[in-house]
């Protein structure tokens, strides 16, 4: 048991949406070393089979696996219906699965924008609703909803992730207050970088990003999450930097974001039209 913290009463259960890789491994990880049972959700099984073995063996926990896209419609729904058929009674959700998809806006597939959409925006909502409804008759549960420190920014290239992640952050603070007077917490987590392949980041950037604090251990952010959520915190920056990086990047000038624009290969066709030509 960590001395940081302690699991509250009644709580046994835990399932975490993307949880083969990044952050949702961590939380697998850590919830399983507070000896917690765990059911994991994800779209490669291999990788949830592996993590399942893993702290079943370390741990001597239970571990559940549903192989599932959440971000097909309907998804979330497959995924409760799953937990009632097998007698899971969900304790924690963390709404963690997430997708960037960095590109131009008019390049983007509608299948791509149904993806975002639904799994961000469809699933968490679905997800919350119907394992919160159970929480709030038991009265005890909690609720973690991973958004993200760009739910401020107003960028080009991921203005639907940013779109969908502000909306997580939104929806989840306003259901903290309907849900606490009932003993269940809703947290919305806001990290900024993490040290994963979400990102697509060489590993020379992580490295020089871990060195100036810029990114932390997903297992930081795992840890720091459920702490606070056990303490039942409205909002969490896992990252002492988060609160300094929001504020410079919601307050980007346009000039800066042309120039940025210029720098990336995402919009070459964009920044060879007469606009971005002329002096700004």
């Amino acid at each position: 048991m960590s001395k940081l913290y302690k699991v509250p009463e009644g709580i046994k259960t835990v399932l975490i949406t993307g949880g083969g890789s990044g952050i949702g491994k961590a939380f697998v990880n850590e919830f399983a070393r507070l000896g917690l049972d765990c059911v994991l959700v994800g779209k490669n099984k291999e990788k949830l089979i592996k993590i399942s073995n893993a702290v079943e063996k370390e741990y001597g926990i239970k571990t559940w696996i549903i192989e599932q896209d959440l971000s097909i419609l309907g998804a979330g729904q497959k995924v409760f219906n799953y937990c009632k058929e097998n007698n899971l009674e969900v304790d924690i959700l963390v709404n963690n699965a997430g997708k960037l998809i960095f590109h131009e806006f008019a390049t983007l597939t509608q299948e791509q924008l149904d993806s975002l959409i639904n799994l961000h925006i469809h699933c968490t909502t679905l997800l919350t609703y119907l394992f919160g409804k159970e929480m709030l008759e038991r009265k005890r549960g909690f609720i973690i909803n991973i958004s993200s420190a760009s739910a401020w920014m107003n960028l080009p290239g991921i203005h639907v992730y940013n779109a969908t992640k502000s909306y997580v952050r939104n929806f989840s603070r306003s259901l903290y207050y309907e849900f606490i007077g009932s003993n269940v917490g809703v947290t919305v987590v806001c990290p900024s970088g993490v040290d994963t392949a979400f990102f697509k980041l060489s590993k020379k950037l992580r490295k020089i990003g871990l060195t100036w604090g810029l990114l932390i251990k997903p297992k930081q952010v795992a840890e720091i999450s459920i702490r606070k959520a056990f303490r039942f915190k409205k909002e969490v920056f896992p990252n002492s930097l988060d609160s300094l990086l929001i504020f410079i990047t919601k307050n980007l000038t346009d000039p800066i974001i042309f120039w940025i624009m210029k720098k990336l290969p995402q919009f070459k066709r964009i920044t060879k039209l007469p606009f971005f030509k002329k002096k700004r």
